[in-house]
């Protein structure tokens, strides 16, 4: 027990800088990309709808949550089609998804099938 005690703090010791500047620089970057898409005011939103203990608020995390979402389909899936061919849309067979700008669930699930994709059956690669 001691052994094991003495090797975790030693392994926190010496390697826990490193660590610590690995998560720093990753949130550094990822700060970066969230203003150049402008999603940090939706974040910001969350964070102070989650912490705050105003019962007006509690519905506040939650409608920032759609926003960024919102946000985040129109940032990345900009095609300006209304459907994508490679996945289903509905029930009925041969339906494709629809991918207007008000179905942003739909849009950001084409563009990570569209990530994943390398080649259509055809052989010819769908770029959005």
């Amino acid at each position: 027990m001691t052994f094991d005690f003495a090797s975790r703090s030693y392994t926190v010791l010496r390697y826990g800088n490193v660590l610590t500047d690995i998560w720093h620089d990753y949130r550094v970057a990822v700060d970066a990309a969230l203003a150049r898409m402008q999603l940090h005011k939706h974040l910001d939103a969350i964070q102070e709808g989650v912490r705050s203990d105003n019962p007006e608020l509690q519905h506040a995390p939650g409608f920032a949550c759609r926003n960024l979402l919102t946000d985040l389909a129109a940032y990345l899936w900009r095609d300006p089609r209304t459907t994508y061919d490679l996945l289903p849309g509905g029930q009925a067979k041969g339906e494709k998804l629809v991918v207007t700008a008000d179905k942003f669930a739909n849009r950001l699930r084409a563009y990570l099938h569209q990530k994943g994709l390398h080649t259509t059956a055809g052989g010819q690669v769908f770029d959005p």
